[in-house]
């Protein structure tokens, strides 16, 4: 049940942004610029200060590698399923890569903080650390 405490307001907040933007309170334009702000800026400082206020010991290789292979299952799983349905070149690299590069910095680090607190976000940040580096060789991987 914590989980789903945890997870609905997130998922509520959500849904809240997307009745905004679909009522037109706020312009696309404005949209837009505020993604990219959370992108570029918000979301890299929020991982970077929770990666420096952290501990690497606090992160045995069995978390690390808890993040990396369900990753690289993925990702080989929907290149295969890829392959047998035909998909060519192009397009098989573009589904592939959005099948293992989700939204964990967006939602995952939320449900860490929310269940876990200060400590949830500090480890949180280790593990997507590693992730993005691994989801960023992957993609550039399978789409060249």
């Amino acid at each position: 049940m914590a989980v789903i405490e945890t997870i609905a307001p997130i998922f509520l907040i959500i849904m809240l942004g997307y009745l905004i933007q679909r009522k037109g309170f706020f312009k696309g334009q404005f949209v837009a610029e505020m993604n990219r702000l959370v992108f570029l800026f918000s979301l890299p400082l929020l991982i970077f200060t929770g990666i420096v206020q952290s501990n690497i010991k606090d992160v045995s290789a069995v978390h690390i590698f808890s993040v990396i292979l369900p990753t690289l299952a993925i990702m080989i799983l929907s290149f295969i399923i890829g392959l047998v349905a035909g998909l060519k070149r192009g397009t098989l690299g573009s589904f592939v890569q959005t099948t293992f590069h989700g939204n964990v910095t967006y939602i995952g680090l939320a449900v860490l903080f929310y269940m876990l607190g200060d400590e949830g976000l500090k480890k949180g940040s280790l593990l997507i650390g590693f992730l993005i580096l691994l989801n960023n060789a992957l993609a550039i991987a399978i789409l060249s």
